[in-house]
């Protein structure tokens, strides 16, 4: 009866193990590469946006597009241009019709100081959070010092 039941716990340890390692060593999708890549495109330009956040408390209004190098959703390497709107106190990143599962669907980037250095929320917009980073999951916001 005990050497039963021990080769039963053992089963459902290992079980579980398999069930576990399959959730965390998920390959990144291509959306979450995307958006993760997108993220980090931005902030490599993000520079004169912060400061003049910093120094007048708004953004300046700007509109152009980020090009991302991807390789992804059974394509060879393409470029995706991403375009980027700055308002007064947020910046949008629309994916482009290209972009498949991120078609015409956006993040909203707010700016916020955290130890003397701006960050970036990007809770809100239609990409489903799934796809976002980790960073940007739980709110802690990405930084262009997060790239360097």
């Amino acid at each position: 009866m005990a050497k039963n039941l021990s080769i039963f716990v053992l089963l459902v340890l290992i079980i579980a193990t398999g069930i576990g390692y399959s959730f965390y060593s998920d390959p990144e999708l291509p959306a979450q590469q995307l958006v993760r890549k997108t993220l980090q495109e931005f902030a490599n330009k993000s520079e004169r946006i912060e400061r003049e956040f910093e120094s007048s408390g708004k953004m300046p209004s700007i509109s152009k597009n980020l090009t991302v190098k991807f390789t992804g959703f059974d394509k060879p390497e393409q470029n995706l241009s991403v375009n980027m709107k700055v308002s007064a106190n947020f910046v949008t990143l629309f994916f482009p019709a290209q972009a498949p599962l991120l078609a015409d669907q956006t993040i909203i980037l707010e700016p916020f100081e955290k130890n003397g250095q701006i960050r970036w929320k990007c809770l809100d917009g239609t990409v489903l959070v799934r796809y976002r980073n980790k960073d940007c999951r739980i709110g802690k916001g990405i930084s262009r010092h997060d790239f360097l």
